[in-house]
């Protein structure tokens, strides 16, 4: 077999490790990634004080429109979502307990956990990549 090594494979390593542990907490939380698709585009749409409708939302998230719909009727009906109908669009906006609902912080934390100690890991240098000379 021909293991081969690039310049950067120890940033790639960390990167891939974060990843893939990412994937088992979304893995262990059933979630699909249609579904984490909308609700991270509802998060930065929220902290952005952003307005997207579900054409705007299926766009940015490559997620099909019709899934998008369904999706956010599921939520919207159990109070994580609200949409409001606007000048011949329907917006969508996370509500407070979709967004501070026990095990959406309990997942967030988890991935939270993941990153910054990916972070950790990249802003350390690896003993075999030579520090870059300052002009």
């Amino acid at each position: 077999m021909d293991f081969f090594t690039l310049p950067d494979d120890p940033t790639r390593r960390v990167i891939a490790q974060a990843m893939l542990d990412m994937s088992f907490i979304l893995l262990e939380n059933d979630f699909d990634l249609d579904h984490v698709r909308i609700a991270n585009c509802l998060t930065l749409a929220r902290i952005d004080r952003e307005l997207l409708d579900f054409s705007e939302i299926s766009k940015r998230t490559r997620v099909p429109r019709p899934t998008v719909i369904r999706k956010v009727k599921a939520w919207e009906s159990v109070g994580m979502v609200t949409t409001q109908r606007r000048d011949g669009h329907t917006y969508v906006l996370p509500t407070r307990l979709g967004a501070t609902h026990e095990q959406a912080v309990t997942r967030w934390r988890e991935l939270e956990r993941v990153l910054l100690e990916a972070a950790e890991r990249l802003s350390a240098r690896p003993p075999d990549v030579p520090a870059r000379k300052r002009a």
